[in-house]
């Protein structure tokens, strides 16, 4: 019996359920064609996907969904049927979408951000990816690069915002969980005065959003 996920952000593929009047009328298996996570939640827009139910989700993810405005509810597992069954029957609900949350990813203009930040670095020769633990809800994605004699490598952590409402919150919760483990550590954002003295406090390197897009649409 197919169970769910340990962790939606790695699995290979999911379950489209097509629900009709309260009853589950047709049932698809998708594969997913690679880890990236706005890629995943494009293609569950691609299938017209509601509402995902999953076991573990980075809080990146969580972003992008709400984004796309696909409700979900995570911590779920089991076999699959049967939580299908406790959909149905409401004893699973989604969260109610957080609509202050949602303005604030459109007003960072997040998922582009996030899909920026990452062809900055892999220009710069880096090799991106997930951080592999699910509590670095701050860390969006680390960098790894090989030096030129092949002998060491240097690593990287960036945060693209969005997290919290409050950026001296955000910046202090991403140096709390990148601490010493990172050659360097990354901030995106508007630069503005107050944004960079606060990354200074941190020693976190404050990369500008504006000339950050303008170089990818350059590129």
């Amino acid at each position: 019996k197919e169970e769910v996920a340990p962790r939606f952000d790695f699995s290979k593929s999911f379950s489209i359920f097509e629900i009709e009047n309260d009853n589950s009328v047709r049932r698809e298996k998708m594969s997913f064609g690679e880890q990236n996570p706005l890629t995943r939640v494009r293609q569950l827009k691609q299938y017209r996907v509601d509402v995902l139910i999953c076991n573990a989700l980075r809080s990146y993810t969580e972003r992008l969904l709400q984004l796309n405005e696909i409700r979900f509810v995570s911590g779920i597992s089991g076999n699959v049927d049967e939580i299908v069954r406790k959909y149905l029957q409401k004893e699973i609900q989604t969260k109610e979408p957080d609509l202050n949350r949602i303005a604030l990813l459109k007003k960072t203009n997040y998922a582009n951000l996030y899909v920026c930040s990452q062809e900055h670095f892999k220009s710069l020769g880096y090799d991106v990816q997930l951080p592999k633990e699910t509590s670095k809800t701050f860390i969006d994605f680390i960098g790894t690069k090989r030096d030129e004699t092949g002998k060491s490598t240097k690593t990287i952590a960036v945060c693209c915002g969005g997290h919290l409402y409050k950026v001296e919150e955000e910046i202090r919760e991403f140096a709390r969980e990148t601490g010493d483990l990172f050659d360097e550590n990354y901030y995106v954002h508007p630069v503005c005065p107050g944004v960079q003295q606060l990354c200074d406090q941190y020693q976190i390197i404050l990369l500008g959003s504006e000339s950050l897009q303008k170089t990818i649409e350059k590129g």
